[in-house]
């Protein structure tokens, strides 16, 4: 299976480099996606520049999420497994730290819970709980050893 996916993207890269394909679209103009289907399945395979470990401390958590996510197809000097290992090591710290932020906040929050009972302010305690909800989601990505992935609902 190595060898389809290696050839794939040989191929794929060809074809982009012979139509001189430099954006996918205006929207992306920084990612190439090309999409193929393969065994019923659909793989949006993303060509990106090489990624280290100072741009990744960059990117914001969703973008981190994708690039966890990700697979490397095609690594032929071993430079992307190299600096793999080198994110995998600072994600192990960074989710470690977020978790324990996000925990001592999520405390913040829900410790108000009498002080907005006692003013009546209903719909600051919902949201507050809204939000509780949503940290403690985060809480249970971090604990997998991932990050949070975008929520849809805020775009």
């Amino acid at each position: 299976m190595c060898n389809f996916f290696e050839i794939l993207v040989k191929n794929i890269v060809k074809t982009l480099e012979k139509n001189n394909m430099k954006n996918y679209s205006a929207r992306m103009k920084t990612h190439i996606y090309h999409c193929i289907r393969w065994n019923g399945e659909w793989f949006a395979i993303l060509f990106t520049d090489f990624i280290d470990i100072n741009k990744f401390k960059e990117f914001n958590e969703p973008r981190k999420f994708s690039v966890m996510e990700s697979k490397i197809l095609y690594d032929s000097n071993g430079k992307y497994k190299n600096e793999s290992e080198k994110i995998n090591d600072f994600v192990k710290n960074d989710l470690k730290n977020k978790l324990d932020g996000t925990l001592g906040y999520l405390k913040y929050i829900v410790g108000k819970e009498v002080r907005w009972e006692i003013r009546e302010a209903y719909p600051h305690m919902h949201n507050n709980l809204n939000i509780a909800i949503e940290l403690g989601i985060c809480c249970l990505y971090y604990l997998n050893g991932k990050y949070a992935p975008a929520d849809d609902s805020k775009e």
